[in-house]
Order: C-alpha cells, then structure tokens, then sequence
C-alpha cells in the first residue's frame, strides 16, 4: 500500500521531496517507519564521491592492519598480541564511529535540502 502511495505521488508531483524527508528524518532518528518507506522504495541519494570514500577507507584499514601485523612480529612474543588486538580494536571502533558520524551527518544534509525546497 505505501509501495502505491509512493507511486501515485510521484506520478502527481516529481519533484515533491515529502517522501524523501520523512526518510532522511526516520532513519537519522532510528525509526521504525524508515524499514517500512525502504519497502515502498523510497531511497535517499548518496554522495558520488561516497564509494571512493569507501576504497580509501578500506586501504587505510589495510596499511593500518600489516603495521600493526609487523610491530607485532619486531617485538618480543609475551608483548606482540596485545598490541595487534589492542591496535585492531581501536581500528575497528574508529571505522565504526566514522561511519555512524558521517551516515547521520548525510542524513542531517538530506533534511535540510528537503526544508529547504
């Protein structure tokens, strides 16, 4: 039903950002309701540049994981894996509040473009 809904607006007015508002706000609020307009296929444009960010982060994780591989290996045995898994924690708690800061600052410019249309 809100698949049709959807459909039908978009069929009256194209350029109506209603759909795409109630999106961005119930999905940077962490609703429900944002599973139920990702069914009706209501989906938010992501940034271009947005997958290049993604390879550059991969890269980085990578170089960071083989110099923690190989301080690792220079150091003696009883010191090597605390450091690896230390150095592997912080890196992947940082991935993730990056990831969580730059998605809910999206959605943050996602609103303002549709307040402002």
């Amino acid at each position: 039903m809100t698949k049709a809904a959807h459909r039908q607006d978009l069929q009256v007015n194209p350029d109506d950002r209603n759909w795409l508002f109630a999106k961005a706000v119930t999905e940077l609020h962490k609703h429900p309701m944002s599973w139920l307009l990702g069914w009706a296929r209501v989906k938010l444009r992501r940034p271009w540049w947005d997958g290049c960010l993604l390879i550059v982060a991969a890269l980085v994780a990578i170089i960071l994981w083989m110099l923690l591989m190989f301080v690792g290996l220079e150091t003696h045995m009883w010191f090597r894996w605390p450091i690896v898994v230390a150095g592997a924690a912080a890196l992947i708690a940082v991935m993730c509040i990056g990831t969580r800061w730059r998605e809910q600052s999206q959605l943050r410019r996602a609103i303002e473009t549709c307040r402002s249309a």
